[in-house]
């Protein structure tokens, strides 16, 4: 615009063009689990989702199976995920393990927290330990924060609200404006 000239934005549009779940910033549920009368041990699973837009059924249609492909052992079928579309959260149970965690990042920052480890004594392959640094967990979306809780059969795990809106800044600027 030439010098002088006064002028105001009317109408900005900027498409949704970002995904709800991107590989590498939130897309890794890192999930501990003991199946039921089993003398292996604990299990550690790392479930990465594919970088898509997701709602809430597809979310949970995704978890559902990368879940259950992970930790299928006698049973093809493990855990039941379940979406709440008025509560807008996610519900995980199982009758079959003794309990399971979904990891929090606090969790994962812990030395004590041996992530993988206990991988090798349930004659299962070893997990690398994550970069506690970039976690890239799903832990915002799902609200899981602080220490994780352990469930089971009775004890049903309940995400705190889904929130699939990602944070990107867009700054607009102007040397004449």
């Amino acid at each position: 615009m030439p010098q002088g000239t006064s002028y105001y934005v009317d109408d900005v549009n900027i498409p949704n063009s970002w995904y709800s779940i991107e590989q590498g910033m939130n897309n890794k549920m890192y999930f501990r689990y003991k199946l039921a009368l089993d003398l292996g041990g604990e299990r550690d699973v790392l479930i990465s989702l594919p970088s898509d837009v997701y709602n809430g059924e597809s979310f949970r249609n995704i978890i559902d199976v990368l879940l259950n492909t992970a930790t299928a052992v006698d049973t093809s079928h493990i855990f039941t995920v379940v979406y709440e579309e008025n509560r807008n959260r996610i519900s995980i149970t199982s009758p079959y393990v003794e309990y399971f965690k979904i990891l929090t990042d606090n969790d994962l920052r812990k030395a004590s927290t041996n992530w993988g480890f206990n991988n090798a004594h349930a004659g299962m392959p070893l997990v690398s330990a994550p970069d506690v640094h970039n976690l890239g967990s799903m832990n915002e979306v799902i609200k899981n924060y602080g220490t994780s809780g352990s469930y089971n059969a009775y004890i049903v795990y309940y995400s705190g609200f889904l929130d699939f809106l990602r944070y990107n800044n867009i700054y607009i600027s102007s040397s004449i404006g």
